[in-house]
Order: structure tokens, then C-alpha cells, then sequence
């Protein structure tokens, strides 16, 4: 079977076309991915997002973008010690 010019072109645009979806399809995976996590600053937000709770002192938030929040905490005055609570 001999390749004419036409058969040639349809496999070019066919490729380029290929081509167009693939990218589109990495670009809204990632603009998708990003647009949720860049909403999420501090220890509350993460925990409301559903991203679990490491057991350690303080208590950390770990995202999937391996990113972390410490949950705040408050000194408390107990007479002449000074302790801290979650």
C-alpha cells in the first residue's frame, strides 16, 4: 500500500490532535489539583479538608502534597508553672 500525501496529512492532524487532548487533559489535572490545595493555610482548614491527623505533640495535619500544619497552641498559667494546651 503506498502512502499518498493525503493519508499522510490525516495521520499528522490525528497526532496534533492527540496531541491537544493530552496536554489539555495534564493541564486541568493539575490546575484542578492546585486550585484545591492553595485554598487550604492553616492547621483547621487542612483538618476540614479531610487530611489526617498525625498523633504527635502538637497535632499536625499532613496533605497530600506532603505539606503540614501544627495546631496552635495556647500557653496556660497555672499558678507559677506555665504549661501548654491543645
Amino acid at each position: 500500500m503506498i502512502m499518498t500525501n493525503r493519508h499522510f496529512s490525516y495521520i499528522i492532524m490525528f497526532l496534533v490532535a492527540l496531541l491537544l487532548i493530552l496536554v489539555g487533559g495534564i493541564y486541568l489535572i493539575k490546575r484542578q489539583t492546585t486550585g484545591s490545595f492553595s485554598s487550604i493555610n492553616s492547621f483547621n482548614d487542612c483538618v476540614e479538608a479531610g487530611n489526617p491527623v498525625l498523633e504527635t505533640y502538637p497535632p499536625q495535619c499532613k496533605m497530600k502534597d506532603n505539606r503540614t500544619f501544627t495546631q496552635p497552641i495556647e500557653p496556660r498559667f497555672d499558678g507559677d508553672n506555665t504549661t501548654t494546651t491543645p
